[in-house]
């Protein structure tokens, strides 16, 4: 894989990162310095090591993921959509009676987490390619660090003028 088609992969692995960046911003306008410095270390961070961690559960795991990948994903985004529908039904006095959370150091582990989940499965993809893995990987953690520097920086600045309504 060239170095432009990685930067391309990783500006696509870093778009959902992106927009929890724009989306923190706008939720938390009062986020210290420090807070908007480690969210795109953080996405970055997790972004580049998924696809050391897909690389290598592909390498060892790749029978078993052939033989309940389907099963485990279907059963995934049956309890998200699950849970979506059921979340729909709650009323907005419900949602209006818990106060909204306070950006912590957990909430922003959990978010790069979550967002880096397609990282890991294109790692494990990289199994079927041929190049540089630990090179992959540096890049699309770069891409994504630099997009969500932008993400934040975006979010702060559209945060002031809608922070209410965010």
């Amino acid at each position: 894989m060239s170095i432009f088609e990685t930067i391309l992969l990783g500006i696509g692995l870093s778009m959902d990162a992106c927009a929890v960046c724009i989306s923190n911003a706008l939720v938390y306008p009062v986020l210290s310095g420090r807070a908007k410095r480690s969210m795109p270390l953080c996405f970055g961070f997790f972004q580049g090591v998924m696809p050391l961690i897909g690389y290598w559960a592909g390498t060892f795991c790749a029978q078993f993921i052939r033989l309940y990948a389907g099963s485990v994903t279907f059963f995934i985004l049956c309890f998200i959509g699950g849970k979506m529908i059921l979340d729909s039904f709650l009323s907005k006095k419900e949602e209006e009676a818990h106060p909204a959370p306070s950006f912590t150091f957990s909430l922003l582990l959990l978010q790069s987490v979550a967002t880096s989940l397609d990282a890991l499965a294109v790692g494990i993809g990289f199994c079927a390619m041929e190049g540089s893995l630990f090179r992959s990987a540096l890049l699309i953690a770069c891409t994504t660090f630099f997009c969500c520097l932008l993400a934040v920086s975006l979010g702060s600045r559209v945060g002031r003028f809608l922070s209410s309504k965010a």
